[in-house]
C-alpha cells in the first residue's frame, strides 16, 4: 500500500479497508497464507518493518514528493473539466465556483489531509459551552409587525442569529411588500440588513424601501412614482425632505445600514459569495433578505426533479444562515391550488423542504370584500410555523394564528392591526 502511495498509483485517503482487503485477496490467491489471524499478523509484521527502515526524513519527503505527483494530476483533470464546462456553455459563476472547489481539494491535499476529513468533538472541552451559557444573550431586535415578531422570538439577535425564515404568497399578492415592510422596520430599529433580489433592480428596491419610509416618516410618496417617469420630469413632491431625512438618520446613528444586490437568474453560489462580501464589508449584518426562491437557482440542475431542487437550494441557504450567523427571510411562491382555500404548508409550490428547515412561516393571502373582491388596503397574515415564542403576561404561550395587515401596497407599507 505504501509502495503505491510513493508511485503515486493511489491518494493518501484511499489506504482503506478496501485496498487492505484487495491486498489480502491477492495473498490468498498466491497461496502465502496459514489463516486469517496468520495473515493479519504477518502484514502488521511487515508494516513494522518497513516503518523501523525508513527515516523520518526521508519519510516525509517521499509523502511530499507523492502529493506533488497527485497534484500534478489533478490540476491536469481539473483544466480539462473547467475547459468543458466553459464549452458547454457554463454561465461563469458555475465555472469559477468549481474552479474555487477543486483549489480548495488541491491545497487541502498539500496540506497532508483530504477535502473529506471529518474532524470529530468530544466532550472534554467544558470551555466554549461556558461561554456560551455566561455571554451576554443579546436583546431582539423587532421589525415592529408583532406577528412577525412573536414568531421569531422577539426578532432579530445580531451576532447569535442563524435561522431561515420563509414568507410565502401568489404572484403578485405581497410577499416583496411584506419582505420590504420587514426590512425597514428593522432597519429603524438599528438592524443591519442585506437585501437580495433576483427579478427586482437595484432601482426598484430603493424604490419601494424608500416608499415605506416615505410613509414611516408622513412625507408621502407613492411607490409607482418611484418606477415610473413623470411627463413633467420634475421630482415628486417632499423627496428632497426625505432624501435629507433618510441622510442625517444615518449620520445620527438613528438607523442601521442597508445593502443591495440584484442579479438575474442568480444562482446558489452566486447568493452565499454576496452574502460573504456583505459580512465582509458589514459584519453587523444580522437580516438577509432573499426575493424569491423560485428565481434563484441551483448550482448544476443536471436532471434533478423541481422539488429535488428547490429542497437543495433550501438546505444550502439554511446552511447559510448558519455559517454567517444571519436569519434569512426567503420569500417563495405559493402554488396553484393555494387560490381556492386558505394558505397551508403543504401549498408551498414544488415541495415541502424549505418548510422542513425554516425556523418561521407566514403566508399572505388576499382580503375578500362581501362581494368576493379583493380589498387592495388589507391582507391576512398566516403563522404557519414557529419554533420561538413570547411568553404573554399569563404565563399562556401564544400559539399559531391568524392577523389582519393593513396599509397601503402603493407605499409598499402593512402594519397589523391589533
Amino acid at each position: 500500500e505504501l509502495d503505491a502511495v510513493y508511485l503515486g498509483h493511489r491518494e493518501t485517503k484511499r489506504i482503506n479497508g478496501s485496498s487492505i482487503g484487495q491486498s489480502y485477496r491477492q495473498r490468498v490467491d498466491a497461496g502465502v497464507y496459514n489463516g486469517a489471524v496468520g495473515v493479519f499478523l504477518q502484514l502488521i509484521e511487515e508494516l513494522t518493518t518497513f516503518g523501523k527502515r525508513q527515516n523520518e526524513v526521508d519519510f516525509d519527503a517521499s509523502v511530499e514528493f507523492t502529493r506533488s505527483a497527485i497534484v500534478n494530476r489533478m490540476l491536469d483533470d481539473k483544466r480539462e473539466e473547467s475547459s468543458r464546462l466553459q464549452r458547454g456553455g457554463k454561465p461563469p459563476e458555475a465555472v469559477i465556483a468549481y474552479e474555487r472547489q477543486a483549489q480548495l481539494e488541491i491545497d487541502a491535499l498539500m496540506q497532508g489531509r483530504s477535502v473529506d476529513d471529518m474532524f470529530l468533538d468530544d466532550m472534554s472541552n467544558w470551555s466554549a459551552l461556558e461561554e456560551r451559557m455566561t455571554q451576554e444573550s443579546g436583546v431582539p431586535i423587532p421589525c415592529g409587525i408583532p406577528g412577525i415578531d412573536m414568531a421569531i422570538g422577539g426578532g432579530v439577535v445580531p451576532g447569535r442569529s442563524h435561522r431561515l425564515h420563509l414568507i410565502a404568497a401568489d404572484s403578485g399578492v405581497g410577499k416583496s411588500q411584506l419582505s420590504v415592510c420587514i426590512a425597514m422596520g428593522l432597519l429603524l430599529n438599528k438592524a443591519d440588513v442585506l437585501f437580495i433580489s433576483a427579478e427586482l433592480t437595484t432601482d426598484e428596491t430603493m424604490g419601494r424601501l424608500l416608499a415605506n419610509y416615505s410613509y414611516r416618516m408622513q412625507m408621502p410618496i407613492p411607490n409607482w412614482m418611484w418606477d415610473k417617469g413623470r411627463r413633467d420630469r420634475q421630482l415628486p413632491d417632499n423627496y428632497r425632505r426625505l432624501q435629507e431625512a433618510w441622510r442625517d438618520a444615518e449620520i445620527n446613528k438613528e438607523r442601521g445600514q442597508i445593502l443591495l444586490k440584484y442579479e438575474n437568474n442568480m444562482l446558489v453560489d452566486s447568493v452565499e459569495a454576496c452574502v460573504q462580501q456583505a459580512k465582509d464589508r458589514n459584519p453587523a449584518i444580522c437580516a438577509v433578505f432573499i426575493d424569491h426562491l423560485q428565481a434563484i437557482g441551483p448550482f448544476d440542475a443536471g436532471r434533478k426533479s423541481g422539488h429535488e431542487l428547490l429542497a437543495t437550494k433550501a438546505r444550502r441557504l439554511a446552511q447559510l444562515a448558519g455559517t454567517y450567523k444571519v436569519d434569512i427571510f426567503l420569500a417563495a411562491q405559493l402554488n396553484r391550488n393555494a387560490g381556492s382555500e386558505e394558505p397551508r404548508k403543504s401549498h408551498i409550490a414544488d415541495g415541502y423542504e424549505p418548510v422542513r428547515v425554516a425556523h418561521a412561516m407566514w403566508a399572505l393571502d388576499e382580503y375578500k370584500m362581501p362581494d368576493g373582491k379583493p380589498d387592495p388596503s388589507r391582507l391576512w397574515l398566516y403563522n404557519l410555523k414557529k419554533r420561538s415564542g413570547r411568553i404573554k403576561e399569563n404565563g399562556e404561550k401564544d400559539i399559531e394564528g391568524k392577523y389582519e395587515l393593513v396599509g397601503d401596497l402603493d407605499y409598499s407599507y402593512l402594519q397589523q392591526v391589533f
